[in-house]
């Protein structure tokens, strides 16, 4: 026989009232003489045996003086009742509203929420109410319009999110909010932001690039050192974005958000120094985000150029296009000068379009997730 669990989870609401009712043909006690004990009227207490009124705090103590039963334990039924009558409200809302809270729940890759664990496995069961339900409590909004409100709507500066508008914004936001749900769990451990310890920690972080070690956790070792959250989250499909920054406990702890989604070196390498300007920058009014189009700013622009010289020195760099030779040994040597992978010199020349985007691509390095 196998071991299966059970749980019995009635349809049905039970008001307080209908175990008053009991209680009085346990005890032999008409109605009019509870009313007298409870010190309310007969029809106030008949409101509440009808459940057409609450238990309050008051009455439930008055409940425990003639009954014994502790006044929690009417409260505790109260609340039992009150929250079932709001689920049950909520769910009578997505049967009459079926179709847009189908709607809802298409933007987001549901299964791809559970594989990574953020969200309960479906069961055979589930209902349009159970998912919704499910993602809501994952994104801590009370309902969609709440949800709609936060992610959708003109919002004040530091709860909007740029760069966002071609993507999908239901795997978008998903993925965000994967990683802030990490760094809520992390932040309270981090030391206080230190600006100048975070410029000098990029230095070393950049030494990385040619690591053949476990450098993402070197990574976030430095970066926490510093006071800087950094997460690497599995990138989430059709989410259309490889990486965040943000900050978090009221603008105090600095996050960079990271996934693998181009999975080279040279994007990666980028991605992470351009997050890295915003938070130096302390560019807190808004989440800026690595998306397939982002904002042409003076901002972003800023991001990309300081991003850029991070990784290859402006002034080395000028000096190495004059020479005008862009052969693999040239870009294996002056990657050495300037002590960095020779991927991202080659991704660095393509964008500049000095070298076409078919060429040297050997020399970049493929970066997995590990299991």
């Amino acid at each position: 026989m196998g071991n299966n669990v059970y749980v019995f989870k009635p349809d049905y609401l039970i008001h307080p009232g209908e175990y008053v009712v009991e209680l009085l043909d346990t005890y032999g006690m008409r109605q009019t003489e509870l009313a007298i004990r409870l010190g309310i009227t007969a029809k106030h207490l008949n409101n509440i045996i009808n459940g057409k009124a609450s238990v309050t705090p008051e009455t439930a103590q008055a409940l425990e003086k003639v009954f014994l039963n502790p006044a929690s334990y009417w409260l505790d039924l109260q609340t039992t009742y009150d929250i079932g009558l709001e689920t049950k409200k909520r769910q009578n809302y997505c049967e009459e509203h079926e179709e847009e809270c189908r709607t809802w729940l298409m933007q987001f890759d549901y299964a791809a929420l559970v594989k990574h664990g953020y969200l309960k496995p479906e069961r055979a069961e589930d209902t349009i109410f159970d998912k919704v339900n499910e993602l809501l409590g994952f994104f801590g909004c009370a309902d969609i319009q709440s949800w709609n409100n936060l992610y959708c709507s003109e919002l004040p500066a530091a709860c909007r999110i740029t760069g966002a508008g071609t993507a999908k914004l239901g795997n978008t936001s998903a993925w965000l909010r994967c990683g802030q749900k990490i760094a809520q769990k992390r932040a309270s451990f981090l030391p206080e932001y230190n600006r100048e310890r975070f410029r000098k920690t990029l230095n070393e972080i950049r030494t990385l690039t040619r690591s053949t070690e476990d450098f993402p956790a070197m990574m976030e070792q430095l970066c926490a050192d510093a006071g800087v959250c950094l997460l690497f989250v599995k990138e989430i499909p059709r989410a259309g974005i490889s990486g965040a920054a943000f900050w978090m406990m009221e603008n105090v702890v600095p996050c960079i958000q990271m996934n693998l989604r181009y999975k080279k070196n040279d994007h990666f390498w980028f991605t992470f120094f351009h997050e890295a300007v915003h938070i130096l920058k302390e560019h807190k009014k808004v989440i800026y985000m690595d998306c397939e189009k982002k904002e042409d700013n003076e901002i972003e622009k800023e991001a990309d150029l300081l991003a850029g010289s991070l990784l290859i020195p402006a002034k080395s760099y000028e000096r190495f296009l004059k020479e005008d030779s862009f052969y693999r040994d040239d870009i294996v040597r002056f990657a050495d000068q300037i002590k960095i992978h020779p991927g991202i010199v080659v991704g660095r020349l393509q964008h500049d379009h000095k070298i076409d985007w078919s060429w040297y691509n050997d020399l970049k390095q493929t970066i997995e997730w590990r299991e």
